[in-house]
């Protein structure tokens, strides 16, 4: 079973173990979504980046998700750098906190990290997934 991993700061990421993932929720470089990253240190670069500085403590969840159902959801990506940054002006162009690509799954590169990819998931299909019983979420270790 693949794992995504999500950086966020502490209560964040116990509400989203212990509750439900919201796609309407977050915003990022592809605009609304709930993002990940494939690798546990990228997420946890990102949360130690977003988190630290502030009063929050930055944590990582890890979304376990099987790869077949993965494969069902309509996927745009992966996208090259070049591509990746013709979604980021689209989002940016639409408004970050409005805008979606029109599908399940946008995988796509960090925009100053170009060989590192990230995942959105944006639609309510995505969603239904991510809190369905096919998906388990934990909080990861702090490194």
């Amino acid at each position: 079973m693949p794992d995504y991993f999500h950086g966020t700061k502490q209560p964040f990421a116990n509400t989203i173990v212990g509750g439900a993932v919201d796609v309407a929720r977050g915003t990022g470089e592809f605009g609304v979504g709930f993002y990940t990253q494939q690798r546990v240190t990228d997420a946890w670069h990102w949360a130690y980046g977003r988190w630290k500085k502030k009063e929050d403590e930055p944590a990582v969840v890890v979304v376990s998700i099987a790869a077949a159902d993965v494969s069902a959801l309509k996927m745009k990506g992966p996208l090259d750098h070049k591509k990746s940054d013709k979604l980021r002006q689209s989002a940016e162009k639409a408004g970050k906190s409005k805008y979606v690509a029109g599908v399940d799954v946008v995988v796509g590169t960090i925009k100053d990290r170009p060989m590192k990819k990230q995942e959105k998931f944006e639609s309510a299909t995505a969603q239904a997934l991510l809190n369905s019983n096919k998906v388990t979420r934990s909080l990861h270790a702090r490194p």
